[in-house]
């Protein structure tokens, strides 16, 4: 059914009456200019002015190029002060968006991973590699301390954000909100945080975490947030190099989250979603989507169902799996005369 697919759902009108719609927890497609149905591809690939695009994403996301230090700049890179260089910039297509700067020079960057979302800054910083990972809804941006030595280099590390048409709010549990005219959330950065190298083996999951601090500064459209590592985390004798620090950027309206053992920060915008239990951790997972019951005006009777698979004697795991696609899936049926519901 095309007039019913969404950039989350799509729908089938199956041979013996019945409709089934999928829904996914991020966008699959989006509307290009022209107004036709594109497929969701956030893989970066080089543009021509040398920076780095998703190849098909519905908040037009790029990533900066290599840039010098620009004229004005003051002090080390990553330390607020002076003009900054765009590092990543969303838009929604109505004219809001917001972009990321990074004050100080940025090296070539490197694209990387499975599917070639990854794209990695050697050496931004002090013994710190600067990563921008490009997911269906935004962005996650790390930053990699490899050694010690990084943590003495380069302490607190800070970051323009310019927001065209949204306001940046700092709230208490030390996230920031993107809001629209009318207040509305258009966007969020949750709280960040931080892990070091040890996994746990059957998981998969970095269980050695702590938050990061931080601070917004305003001014009209512009902000620059200030990023603070936990400094007994990084100072504590069996924290295990590289070390994290993991904050993301995301925009729609699509919600889903997990509460966990061990995780007291908002988890809406990781790019996984837990359910199950293991020796570390018992993670419960939440999904809201939309979905639509006018489909089935016409008839005198539905039902609804939802399926999920999950693995409940996972193997060891060298890594998290990432795009384990859940589906809500509805099944509305017509009532024939004389049956029963």
């Amino acid at each position: 059914m095309l007039r019913a697919r969404t950039e989350t759902s799509t729908v089938y009108v199956n041979p013996n009456g019945t409709v089934t719609e999928e829904a996914y927890a991020g966008p699959v497609r989006f509307t290009d200019d022209k107004g036709e149905w594109r497929t969701v591809d956030a893989s970066l690939r080089e543009a021509a002015d040398g920076s780095l695009e998703a190849v098909g994403h519905p908040h037009e996301l790029k990533v900066g190029g290599r840039h010098a230090a620009p004229k004005g700049s003051k002090g080390q890179a990553g330390k607020p002060g002076g003009v900054s260089v765009p590092l990543v910039s969303l838009e929604d297509g109505t004219g809001r968006g917001m972009e990321l700067g990074w004050f100080g020079a940025l090296p070539e960057p490197v694209i990387e991973g499975e599917e070639g979302t990854i794209a990695r800054y050697k050496d931004a910083l002090v013994a710190t590699d600067l990563l921008i990972e490009s997911t269906r809804t935004g962005f996650e941006q790390f930053l990699e301390l490899k050694d010690r030595s990084a943590v003495d280099a380069n302490g607190e590390v800070s970051y323009s954000l310019t927001a065209k048409g949204l306001t940046v709010k700092a709230d208490n549990d030390g996230s920031v909100t993107f809001t629209d005219a009318k207040g509305r959330t258009a966007g969020v950065l949750p709280s960040p945080v931080m892990w070091d190298a040890r996994v746990d083996e059957r998981s998969g999951e970095h269980t050695h975490r702590a938050k990061v601090g931080v601070k917004v500064a305003q001014d009209g459209d512009t902000a620059t947030l200030t990023m603070t590592p936990d400094a007994g985390f990084l100072a504590a004798k069996d924290t295990e190099f590289p070390v994290t620090v993991d904050p993301a950027i995301n925009i729609g309206a699509t919600f889903d989250t997990f509460v966990q053992q061990g995780y007291g920060t908002d988890q809406s915008t990781a790019t996984e979603l837990k359910i199950g239990n293991t020796p570390a951790a018992l993670p419960e997972g939440v999904y809201k989507w939309r979905s639509r019951a006018g489909d089935g005006s016409a008839n005198s009777a539905w039902s609804g169902f939802r399926t999920l698979t999950v693995d409940t004697k996972a193997p060891a795991v060298s890594k998290i799996a990432s795009g384990v696609t859940v589906k809500g899936v509805r099944d509305i049926r017509r009532k024939r005369e004389g049956e029963s519901r």
